[in-house]
């Protein structure tokens, strides 16, 4: 049982991060609504309900910087695959820095899409930031399994 529920939580995880990598790397005109996610505590919940802010960080991403945005998927990418908990602290983040630029902007996030230019100047201010980071989180999964053996 506990096999299945695994390849299940595996599938699962997979088959969304491809549905939204694909729907993402469409350039398509529809803008992108600004996610508005409840606040959430456990680490499944986070990677489940906070996956809509890495999407439109892509979304946008893709748009202004699409190397540094290909950059932060795959180590984000390979982060959930190894170290979910530390997958999560990185949502989490990058969500708290999107819900404080809206409100720094005085703008409800209702009104914000990833067509906005002041949403798209600033994630591509940042989106190198945010691929460090990732990259960084997993640096230290990687290197705390090394440690472990």
């Amino acid at each position: 049982m506990r096999s299945k529920k695994n390849h299940l939580k595996k599938f699962v995880s997979i088959t969304t991060i491809l549905v939204g990598l694909a729907s993402l790397s469409t350039n398509g005109y529809a803008a992108t609504a600004f996610p508005n996610v409840r606040t959430v505590r456990d680490t499944s919940d986070i990677l489940d309900n906070y996956q809509p802010y890495l999407d439109f960080v892509v979304r946008v991403g893709n748009e202004v910087d699409a190397s540094s945005t290909r950059k932060m998927v795959a180590s984000f990418t390979e982060l959930k695959k190894r170290n979910p908990e530390a997958a999560a602290r990185f949502l989490k983040g990058l969500r708290f820095e999107l819900v404080d630029k809206a409100e720094r902007m005085g703008r409800r996030t209702v009104s914000l899409t990833s067509q906005n230019p002041e949403m798209q100047k600033w994630v591509g201010r940042f989106i190198k930031e945010w691929a460090r980071e990732a990259d960084e989180h997993l640096y230290r999964v990687t290197s705390s399994q090394i440690a472990k053996k």
